[in-house]
């Protein structure tokens, strides 16, 4: 009898344990993931093409901001067309798409000028390298070599 109670207990103990490593593991994916989608810069500002107005943008100026990007993020604010990358030097940037959701156009700017656009696969783990002192991506924006581009930044971000 007290054989029988040991292999009843361990019956019950063995899918219980399993589900509670389950749990944990589930848990600590959602934690990353909302976490992880949070952009890690607040400031913002307005992106025009040839002088016309597109929409709201967002920079990302430091490291970090620039590490961070647009990784696990599905979707883009109301309103906001992309992110502009500002570099202190035009040598060669690199970019790749891990962990990034979204379908990017990236563009390759050298005095506010794009000179090479790149059309970016979620989830690619292929590094795009070019030269240049910016770098525009976006979702939407269908921008061609030689186009101008300006941009204003929020100060109350």
């Amino acid at each position: 009898m007290i054989l029988h109670l040991k292999h009843a207990a361990l019956g019950f103990l063995i899918p219980m344990l399993i589900f509670a490593v389950l749990l944990f593991i589930m848990a600590g994916m959602f934690i990353n993931h909302y976490s992880a989608s949070i952009l890690k810069t607040d400031k913002t500002g307005s992106l025009f093409v040839n002088s016309i107005y597109y929409g709201k943008i967002y920079f990302a100026i430091t490291p970090n901001q620039q590490i961070q990007g647009l990784m696990n993020i599905s979707n883009l604010s109301n309103g906001f067309v992309g992110m502009l990358f500002i570099f202190n030097n035009t040598k060669k940037h690199c970019f790749w798409m891990k962990n990034t959701a979204l379908y990017l156009h990236q563009y390759w700017l050298a005095n506010n000028t794009v000179i090479y656009a790149w059309n970016g696969t979620p989830y690619s783990m292929n590094v795009i390298c070019n030269n240049g002192d910016e770098v525009l991506e976006s979702p939407n924006l269908i921008l061609m070599n030689g186009q101008k581009i300006s941009f204003t930044i929020n100060n109350s971000s």
